[in-house]
């Protein structure tokens, strides 16, 4: 049987709304990229889906269209991922929204929602006739570019984001106003400044920026969100407890731990399985922990990474609206092989050695040759577990010695204090695959918890002299490690001019099918100097 068709429709198209990117965009993406065939709701389209999943959409048009795809057996999916039941100011347009909620409930085959919180409520609402299927929010991977250095306990980069309220329960930017004494005591202390990410600067000016301590707004967009992410120390994140904000998801959370910065939170129902991550309800002690054991906090954030992706990852969460969704029909095979097409169609390709151990930090180099402007992001796995990253962007004026353009490419990884266990086993990945920097891991001596001096394995050339200045001496490479390096380049060189040759051969036969008579296409070749060699009987 073929692929059903899912049109997939949210109550905005806009990447701004957090709505949209996690409970529309990802998964949509997500079931594309696995062979199914599912595009944004199309009214035009309306008879053609065999699946239509209305996300937080449940005005009087959206309901007339599900009512149509249900009349002829089509199945619908109503998403649910805020509290809209909650009412406490009896407000007309939540009493509307309430009785349009209801109405779209009774039509669909099946309701999905966010956290088990709210799922409760919407089983409460409906008399006990609907128990929705949870489906979390899937994490999103920001492209943060650059981490500043922090000096121990010299100042401190707070930062709190999110949506700056709702009309229906206190909530939003004004949070803040509940550990305002706390923040206030921590300036008085140190250096501390209090950056908003948000989209209310009025609501800033009158609430946030009276505070004594420093402040600053800026305006959200993704952009603007991944710019500030790089330059916090710390993430806040209270919460005014109510029927509306018990009901959230942990996106706000495990998006700032996931990136590696320490997290202070209120414990809501959602964020208390990430609290060995990060600290909940308790911000005296939370920020005291910022100044004294920074190290220590971020250590934390960092090693919710492999949970995250287990758990939380939009691969982790697919299956789950495959479920929901009845996607069993499908022809499995052919949506695999769907998949492996995809897979092929965009490969990742990267470049990277390791260096040295020195004065306790790990060194290399990666890049993406194919976006060589753009660095990566490298984590260092201990027993498979992430203990730390960085971004590889440092000054490697020795790789352009080899040909290598952008050669901003290095990373020093501080290794800090290390388990002992017997055949403890470090890595360097490049973060979210699995391209090993380096070829083996690097043993730690039990006996020391590290490995001092060792050349894990021959990488590249000699490490330049600035990029160890204020890091202690570093270990100098071997020429043989620079011959290593060599041949390594050299690798990919003729992987790129095997590519080069593929893509020619390609061109030829492109020009050959197009010419209306094969001296035409002997013309054209020659003019463009492309000669289309024979056809392998694996090409026929």
């Amino acid at each position: 049987m073929g692929a059903l068709k899912i049109g997939w429709k949210g109550s905005v198209n806009d990447r701004r709304v957090a709505s949209f990117r996690y409970r529309v965009e990802a998964p949509a993406e997500a079931l594309k990229a696995r062979g199914h065939s599912v595009e944004l709701f199309k009214p035009a389209n309306a008879d053609q889906y065999q699946v239509a999943v209305f996300s937080k959409a449940y005005s009087e048009d959206d309901r007339r269209a599900a009512e149509r795809i249900a009349s002829r057996g089509g199945r619908v999916v109503f998403d649910i991922c805020d509290n809209h039941f909650y009412n406490p100011f009896e407000l007309p347009r939540y009493e509307r929204a309430r009785a349009e909620i209801l109405e779209m409930i009774s039509i669909a085959n099946q309701v999905t929602c966010t956290t088990e919180a709210l799922a409760s409520i919407i089983t409460e609402e409906t008399g006990g006739r609907v128990r929705p299927v949870v489906i979390g929010d899937a994490t999103e991977r920001l492209r943060t570019r650059r981490r500043r250095a922090r000096p121990a306990k010299s100042s401190l980069n707070l930062l709190w984001f999110g949506s700056h309220g709702s009309p229906n329960a206190p909530c939003g930017m004004t949070d803040l106003l509940l550990i305002r004494e706390e923040l206030e005591a921590l300036a008085s202390r140190i250096p501390a400044r209090l950056v908003v990410c948000s989209n209310s600067a009025a609501k800033f000016d009158e609430h946030i920026a009276p505070m004594r301590l420093p402040t600053a707004y800026v305006e959200w967009s993704e952009e603007a969100h991944a710019k500030v992410l790089t330059h916090a120390d710390a993430v806040l994140i209270p919460v005014t407890r109510n029927p509306f904000t018990d009901c959230k998801s942990h996106n706000r959370l495990t998006s700032a731990i996931r990136s590696g910065l320490p997290a202070i939170a209120t414990g809501i129902q959602s964020y208390l399985e990430f609290e060995p991550f990060c600290s909940l309800d308790d911000w005296s002690e939370g920020l005291a922990a910022l100044v004294d054991n920074y190290d220590g906090e971020s250590a934390r954030a960092m090693a919710s990474r492999t949970y995250i992706e287990k758990v939380w990852s939009m691969s982790a969460l697919t299956p789950r609206w495959e479920e929901a969704l009845d996607l069993s029909k499908v022809d499995a095979h052919k949506a695999r092989r769907i998949q492996r097409r995809a897979l092929k169609a965009e490969p990742e390709i990267f470049q990277g050695r390791l260096d040295a151990i020195a004065a306790g930090n790990l060194t290399g180099w990666a890049r993406n040759p194919m976006d060589p402007d753009q660095p990566v992001e490298v984590v260092l796995e201990c027993d498979g577990e992430i203990v730390a990253n960085a971004l590889a962007n440092l000054p490697r004026p020795d790789l352009g010695l080899f040909g290598l353009v952008s050669s901003d490419c290095g990373f020093s990884i501080p290794l800090g204090p290390l388990k002992t266990t017997d055949g403890q086993r470090l890595r360097v990945l490049v973060s979210g695959c699995d391209y090993l920097v380096g070829e083996n891991p690097i043993l730690i001596d039990p006996a020391s918890g590290s490995a001092p001096g060792l050349v894990a394995p021959p990488a590249a050339p000699w490490p330049s002299a600035d990029l160890f200045a204020d890091r202690g001496q570093a270990v100098r490479l071997p020429v043989e490690a620079a011959i290593t390096a060599q041949e390594h380049l050299q690798r990919n060189l003729e992987a790129i001019e095997a590519l080069t040759r593929d893509l020619r051969r390609l061109l030829a036969r492109s020009v050959i099918a197009t010419a209306d008579s094969p001296e035409m296409a002997d013309r054209l070749s020659a003019a463009i100097g492309l000669v289309a060699p024979p056809l392998r009987a694996d090409e026929s």
